[in-house]
């Protein structure tokens, strides 16, 4: 179930898809392939989340081990 404004919408498509990215944070240029998120709600509402935690970064990461990935 997916709630949007307090709305609850149980027929939906999530659709995960690794794509390139490129991004500057605290003045540093990053680069890499990152997931892609897509949501089709209902075939009325479309929901797009590009994540820029590269698939290295995921790979790198220690397990029990908070982070923030923000």
């Amino acid at each position: 179930m997916i709630i949007i404004d307090n709305k609850e919408y149980n027929k939906y498509i999530i659709k995960v898809s690794w794509e390139n990215f490129s991004v500057s944070y605290q003045g540093k240029r990053r680069t890499g392939i990152a997931p892609f998120i897509s949501f089709d709600i209902e075939d009325k509402i479309f929901i797009g989340l590009e994540l820029t935690f590269s698939n290295n970064m995921f790979k790198e990461t220690k397990k029990n081990i908070k982070i923030n990935i923000k």
